[in-house]
């Protein structure tokens, strides 16, 4: 299970790599992921967002 620091520090890296904004989502099985913005489709709650400046 990846933790919220984690996913934090993985999703700044890709957004400023790719130039975009994530969202880091909370599943409903208490495990994080990112996705872009534009394209979220993992269900569950969005905790903070992630910019790449």
């Amino acid at each position: 299970m990846a933790n919220l620091d984690n996913i934090r520090r993985l999703a700044g890296k890709a957004a400023k790599m790719e130039l975009r904004i994530y969202a880091i989502i909370r599943k409903h099985d208490d495990t994080y992921t990112f996705e872009p913005i534009d394209a979220i489709g993992s269900k569950g709650d969005i905790v903070e967002y992630v910019h790449y400046l």
